[in-house]
């Protein structure tokens, strides 16, 4: 067996693991696995529950607030691979928007950077697309609009 056969193989038996312990997540190898990554890095770092159905519009999870209220959410996640990593959204994250927005950089020594953890709609109002096409905005541009909100997401007043 060829050294790629084997890692392949074992790539296989730790998604099939990581389907075990989160079965509502598929983490296919072709597109999809950095994502449902994400979420579930998400779900556990944050107290957030997962929705049953990966493809719910508009959100990924819910988030109950110290109010008790429900806060819909939305992960992303990427890696750095890029020189100009970009974040994807759906043409339906306009229709039905998500009440805050999650955006992670996973590392490949396994640690996670938070790039966003804020309200959605600051974000939503910058993405560049045309409408019924899939949205795009800078991960940099995510990360600047982030240092000057509070975590509310009111405009930080300058000091």
């Amino acid at each position: 067996m060829t050294r790629a056969a084997v890692l392949v193989r074992e790539l296989y038996a730790i998604q099939s693991r990581l389907r075990e312990a989160f079965p509502s997540r598929r983490f296919s190898l072709d597109g999809k696995l950095v994502g449902d990554l994400g979420e579930v890095i998400a779900a556990e770092k944050y107290g957030l529950e997962l929705v049953d159905n990966p493809s719910t519009k508009g959100h990924d999870a819910i988030r109950v607030s110290a109010d008790g209220s429900l806060n819909r959410v939305e992960v992303k996640a990427t890696q750095v691979e890029t020189n100009r990593p970009v974040i994807a959204f759906s043409p339906t994250v306009l229709d039905d928007p998500p009440d805050e927005l999650i955006v992670l950089v996973i590392q490949v020594d396994g640690s996670v950077e938070q790039a966003y953890n804020r309200p959605a709609s600051p974000i939503l109002a910058e993405l560049r697309g045309a409408g019924g096409q899939q949205r795009t905005i800078a991960l940099a541009r995510i990360r600047k609009v982030g240092a000057i909100l509070g975590h509310d997401g009111s405009r930080r007043r300058a000091e």
